[in-house]
């Protein structure tokens, strides 16, 4: 009978529990360093440990198993999985310092396909396949989706491995800290994508009162926020279920926050704002539902994954069916110009409802 897992306790808790001799040691002695450089990690289940929140703030996720709770096999483990989503920004440092084999020997290659060895999958799980990158100039084939920028997996990593990621994860974090919503634009959109987003990065930079880009919060509370989905970089993952009208090219999504909107729905009727919202809610139909259009073409959820099926929801007077989402926290990909001034004056209206 395996032994029952502790949830929201501390690392090194599991570490001393399940590793032994050096193993353990070098566990221990990496936690310590991250903790020094304040990226704790903390509790994300009851095998895993992650520092920053959600899948675009995530930095790194580490495992830690007992012998009879590894996927990988029969051993006692720690796995980190570095989240290097803007590696693209310093791949010549990691070339001038020699680190290309840290990357290019611990990667996680797709298990459906391509005949490789996955590590990091379960065989039984939906999967879409895996994703060809570039990576120090050359294609690497058929590397797992993992997690926005997770595609790397080191176990139970010898000394020369943790020094490569140690100084993977300080130059990731400058490189996040540097990094602005238009850097990511430029490098990663083209044609009407890229200038709708300009657009609204520069909304939100100039809206009064002022609402944070990075954040996405107006007044200490989460408004709207935007992401750019890379393709072919460090991060398209899961993401290009979202989209498949140009599944070859880089998508953007605007998330909007409209908490208030009961107190202002006359007047998204009024200024055919409804649509929009209406878009979201089409999108937004339960994966699992034997109802359900093409599989894996979502706004919801990912496949595998556990699921309450949809429901019925009536949304400003028309009724949605097998609805999977929340109304008050949308997201739209890839709005094209009129679609992102609709969101603009949904948005002045929310601010003026939360005054």
């Amino acid at each position: 009978m395996p032994k029952k897992k502790k949830s929201n306790r501390k690392i090194e808790e599991a570490i001393n529990e399940y590793l032994e001799g050096d193993i353990k040691n070098e566990a221990l002695n990496f936690i310590s360093y991250l903790r020094s450089q304040k990226m704790s990690p903390k509790p994300f289940s009851s095998v895993s440990w992650n520092f920053g929140s959600g899948m675009a703030d995530e930095v790194y996720k580490i495992y830690v198993f007992d012998a009879e709770n590894n996927p990988a096999g029969s051993r006692a483990a720690w796995v980190i999985n570095p989240n290097l989503r803007t590696m693209y920004k310093y791949e010549n440092a990691i070339i001038d310092e020699g680190m290309q084999n840290i990357v290019l020997d611990n990667i996680t290659y797709c298990v459906h396909n391509g005949g490789k060895s996955g590590k990091d999958c379960a065989s039984q799980k939906l999967c879409a396949g895996g994703e060809d990158k570039i990576i120090f100039g050359g294609e690497i084939k058929n590397i797992c989706y993992g997690c926005y920028g997770r595609f790397l997996h080191m176990e139970n990593p010898s000394d020369t491995t943790i020094s490569g990621i140690k100084r993977l994860l300080e130059l990731e974090k400058k490189a996040r800290a540097e990094l602005t919503i238009e850097d990511e634009i430029h490098e990663h959109l083209t044609n009407d994508r890229k200038e709708a987003a300009l657009d609204f990065a520069k909304y939100l930079r100039t809206a009064e009162p002022l609402i944070d880009v990075r954040s996405g919060t107006y007044k200490g509370d989460r408004i709207c926020n935007i992401q750019v989905y890379p393709f072919n970089k460090y991060g398209k993952g899961h993401y290009r279920a979202y989209n498949d009208d140009r599944p070859d090219s880089s998508a953007w999504s605007i998330g909007f926050h409209l908490i208030n909107m009961e107190t202002y729905k006359d007047a998204i009727m009024n200024e055919g704002l409804y649509n929009i919202i209406w878009k979201f809610a089409s999108a937004s139909r339960c994966l699992q539902s034997k109802l359900s259009p093409s599989f894996g073409i979502h706004m919801g959820c990912r496949p595998g994954k556990s699921c309450m099926l949809g429901r019925t929801e009536i949304i400003l007077g028309k009724e949605f069916t097998e609805f999977c989402g929340n109304v008050s926290s949308m997201s739209i990909w890839n709005p094209n110009e009129a679609e992102v001034n609709n969101i603009k004056r949904l948005i002045e209206l929310e601010k003026m409802a939360r005054h």
